[in-house]
């Protein structure tokens, strides 16, 4: 074979430019860290390349809301994943959507999200350990801490990943300050 030597910087472009699985046999990665930016304005250009990022909610302008859209699926995009933590709540609330909105046919959510209220609950309406599951046309995430019965207050976590040519799958937790949120306001039909 020779003892031809490959240079750090030709490894480096072979290895990015892989279209394969690397079967890692038990190996671990050190060091590595996901990458954390922060939204605080509408945003509608997450790409695959995104997949595994994790984004602070930050509205800029708390009178407004923000939207952030999913890219519009494909099989290509199945196991592209986002995470979403509200860091500061916005007035007018998050809305995370899918990249088509088309009524039965576009991308939809299916999943669930913990709903849990830090205030205490009298009533037995309350949504402390709610999973509250999306409908099966709905598109939309709408995460406002002051809108009835949805949720979005600081620590509220979503994760969304493609799974399909027409599904994300949600999960997380979605924190309300209103002791008798159900969670029927979380998700939308468009």
């Amino acid at each position: 074979m020779g003892t031809k030597r490959v240079g750090l910087a030709r490894i480096e472009a072979l290895m990015e430019n892989l279209k394969r699985e690397l079967n890692m046999n038990g190996a671990t990665w050190k060091g590595t860290r996901r990458p954390v930016t922060t939204i605080t304005a509408t945003k509608s250009d997450l790409a695959v390349g995104d997949s595994g990022t994790m984004y602070l909610l930050d509205a800029a302008d708390e009178t407004g809301a923000v939207t952030i859209t999913l890219p519009q699926l494909s099989t290509a995009l199945v196991g592209t994943t986002y995470t979403f933590c509200v860091t500061d709540p916005s007035d007018s609330g998050f809305l995370i959507q899918t990249g088509d909105l088309t009524d039965t046919t576009g991308d939809m959510y299916i999943g669930g999200i913990t709903l849990s209220s830090d205030a205490v609950s009298s009533t037995s309406n309350a949504p402390n350990g709610r999973i509250v599951a999306p409908g099966a046309n709905d598109a939309v995430i709408h995460l406002d801490g002051n809108l009835a019965n949805s949720g979005g207050e600081v620590g509220t976590t979503i994760t969304v990943t493609a799974v399909s040519a027409t599904q994300w799958y949600v999960e997380g937790v979605v924190v309300t300050d209103d002791a008798d949120s159900n969670g029927t306001a979380l998700f939308q039909n468009n």
